[in-house]
């Protein structure tokens, strides 16, 4: 199967959200790890802007 380059950006976008919820963390710090992990992941300024405006996940303190 081929995919685009943007492609497997954006399947980062659930990980980020994956991390959000599993370890109550707001987007930006959320998405520190995964960029560190992968070098240009969400590299799009829309959905980084969406992942960074995010509320924190319901039930924690952060």
């Amino acid at each position: 199967m081929l995919r685009t380059h943007e492609q497997r950006r954006r399947k980062r976008v659930p990980v980020a959200l994956a991390a959000m919820k599993m370890l109550g963390i707001r987007g930006p710090k959320a998405i520190a790890p995964v960029r560190r992990r992968r070098p240009g992941a969400l590299g799009n300024a829309v959905i980084t802007a969406y992942l960074e405006a995010l509320p924190p996940p319901s039930g924690t303190a952060v």
